[in-house]
């Protein structure tokens, strides 16, 4: 998240909204506490629900990552539906632009699932693990990059740019 603060249009933040699941509040930490900007707290930011299943081994998770993606209507294995969850984070989306002013720049941090979701919402694609953010290294799985970001325009929420690495590096394409 450090890498962040390196971006040209980082301070121009006005304010940070996370999901209250760890690593993303830990994220909008380092932007508030940096910047000196509010941060807000918007539980519909929170990946999707899967406490039917509870924790499950890497092995086990990722098929079952594929099959959520792959059939959003579809509960799996108790998951909340990647349809519902694709429109709950776009409500969470809307509700803290609504709690800024329409020229303050906002940063929204979450898991990369998350940001699937709303990125295939702003293309208008269907939900597809095709839009998330790239991998970490050749052989990971889809989706287990990290430190990526998008942007997208407020007020039409059009799409500005894709995926880009927090870093400034270039992405590592899947093998």
């Amino acid at each position: 998240m450090r890498g962040v603060l390196e971006q040209a249009w980082a301070p121009s933040l006005a304010h940070v909204f996370s999901s209250e699941e760890q690593k993303a509040a830990d994220g909008a930490e380092v932007l508030r506490s940096a910047l000196g900007i509010p941060s807000s707290v918007i539980p519909g930011l929170g990946e999707n629900d899967r406490s039917a299943t509870g924790f499950l081994p890497p092995p086990e998770f990722w098929p079952v990552v594929e099959e959520f993606f792959a059939n959003p209507e579809v509960s799996v294995r108790g998951w909340e539906r990647a349809a519902d969850a694709q429109a709950r984070v776009l409500g969470a989306v809307r509700e803290g632009l609504g709690q800024t002013s329409p020229e303050q720049p906002v940063a929204f941090v979450a898991h990369g699932g998350v940001g699937c979701l709303l990125v295939c919402y702003l293309k208008g694609v269907k939900i597809s693990r095709s839009e998330e953010q790239p991998s970490a290294a050749p052989g990971s799985p889809p989706g287990a990059g990290g430190g990526y970001y998008f942007a997208f325009d407020r007020g039409s929420l059009a799409l500005h740019t894709d995926w880009q690495r927090i870093d400034g590096s270039p992405a590592v394409e899947d093998s």
